[in-house]
């Protein structure tokens, strides 16, 4: 799919601290982290430019911090994590269809 999305020797790709950041809902019950990248971005435009397919109308870069958010849970009684974000590098596999299925929430 092209060259790695970052010029990292690791291939990892880091997020640098601050921006704006904010705790959102996504689709049945999941919480993420929502965050700008214009790297993140771009690298999505890119896959879907080479013939990935995607499930939404757009891209929004996040991380998932639960898929099953407890009863009760105030998302807005939470501050957003301001830190660094550092992403390993790109891993390229089959599409498992199942993923939902084989997650645990710790």
């Amino acid at each position: 799919m092209g060259e790695t999305w970052t010029s990292d020797p690791d291939g990892g790709l880091l997020i640098k601290a601050g921006g704006p950041r904010a705790l959102e809902r996504f689709g049945e019950g999941a919480v993420v982290l929502q965050f700008a990248s214009w790297s993140l971005q771009s690298r999505h435009n890119e896959m879907v430019q080479a013939g990935a397919s995607h499930d939404y109308p757009e891209y929004l870069p996040h991380v998932t911090i639960s898929y099953e958010a407890p009863d009760g849970f105030d998302i807005e009684t939470v501050k957003p994590y301001a830190g660094e974000l550092r992403f390993g590098p790109e891993v390229f596999e089959p599409l498992d269809l199942d993923w939902k299925a084989k997650i645990t929430e710790a």
